[in-house]
């Protein structure tokens, strides 16, 4: 990693167990690891200064800009590519000064989890904004993910739900990865039920159920 450089890191989806060693490698040369309090205790050893973190784009660049010539690590949830601090970041620092690590998705898991392939599946963001009418952001879709976080998340994925209750069934997979980690078949109305409580790392997988053999026996 060159001075003045940002490494943007894909922690995986919340286990220690799925950081790479792609991920722990360029996370042991930074001279600065920027991250959440819970992306930082993945990585307990190292020399760099660490930052903590909530997300806040404004906060992530100025600790970058404190640091001009250090080599600057990012901790993100999940993967890059998938609704991720480094989109912003990439936007305002420039992709030639940045440096992205893949890391493993919760997407990828939840579809592992359930024995299913998803290269045809609607990725859906309702973590953080609004994500339209169910019925128009899913429409011709064979499978879907749908990133939540917050209860109108997935109060947004219980409409979807009911949406294509005559042909999909709807997974909430809580904590993927983690010890606490529960996946349970729900009816819509069920789903909506479990928005007031449910963890703030949520995917909800709508899946064709033709396709399916998934029981709510935990892994």
């Amino acid at each position: 990693m060159a001075e003045g450089a940002v490494t943007i890191i894909g922690c995986g989806p919340g286990s220690a167990a799925y950081v790479t060693g792609a991920a722990r490698a360029a996370a042991a040369d930074a001279d600065v690891l920027i991250g959440s309090a819970r992306l930082l205790d993945l990585f307990p050893r190292g020399r760099a200064r660490r930052v903590e973190s909530r997300g806040d784009v404004e906060a992530v660049l100025r600790e970058i800009d404190a640091a001009p010539s250090a080599r600057v690590a990012v901790l993100v949830s999940g993967d890059v590519g998938l609704s991720s601090l480094a989109g912003p970041l990439l936007r305002r620092l420039g992709r030639g000064r940045c440096r992205l690590v893949a890391g493993v998705s919760s997407v990828q898991v939840a579809f592992a989890r359930l024995g299913l392939e998803w290269s045809g599946a609607r990725l859906v963001s309702a973590h953080g904004r609004p994500a339209g009418e169910p019925e128009q952001a899913l429409a011709g879709c064979s499978s879907a993910a749908i990133l939540c976080g917050t209860r109108e998340a997935v109060e947004w994925a219980a409409r979807a739900a009911a949406s294509l209750a005559g042909t999909h069934a709807a997974f909430l997979c809580q904590d993927l990865t983690l010890p606490t980690e529960r996946i349970d078949r729900l009816t819509a109305a069920e789903l909506a039920s479990a928005a007031e409580k449910a963890s703030s790392l949520s995917i909800v997988v709508l899946a064709p159920c033709q396709q399916l053999t998934f029981t709510n026996e935990q892994p």
